[in-house]
């Protein structure tokens, strides 16, 4: 899905932080989108909102009568994650410690302006989908 090959350019950039840190501070001006924190930052929340949605968009295209609870079960706990307090996000001191990305929880509030509004479009998403909230962006 076009969600799933967002998420996976994403994942793929943030495993390979440091090479891409590395190659931009050798050539600079080459790669306008990685010198920055903020930068790694909004890549980092963007890409903790979207793997919140993958197990919704990954349901969504092989749902069939044979799943029976299964999308229930999985609405409910993307719903626990985009209305949490804190939002798991990719702990980039940890990148290269195993296949899983690994994550620290960062409070809702101290995300930046970008992660805030994914978040924000994520959790109206999901009310518009599944509880008729008819509200627009």
């Amino acid at each position: 899905t076009h969600i799933a090959a967002r998420w996976n350019l994403l994942y793929s950039a943030l495993r390979d932080m440091i090479p891409i840190k590395q190659y931009a501070a050798g050539h600079e001006g080459e790669i306008e989108w990685c010198s920055t924190a903020e930068a790694w930052r909004d890549i980092m929340e963007l890409e903790a909102v979207l793997v919140i949605s993958k197990v919704l968009t990954t349901t969504a295209q092989f749902e069939k009568p044979f799943t029976g609870a299964w999308p229930n079960i999985a609405k409910a706990q993307v719903q626990s994650k985009l209305f949490a307090e804190t939002i798991d996000v990719f702990d980039p001191l940890k990148a290269y410690h195993g296949e899983v990305l690994p994550r620290l929880a960062r409070k809702v509030e101290e995300l930046g302006e970008v992660g805030k509004e994914a978040l924000r479009r994520a959790q109206l998403e999901f009310q518009r989908r599944y509880c008729g909230n008819e509200t627009e962006i």
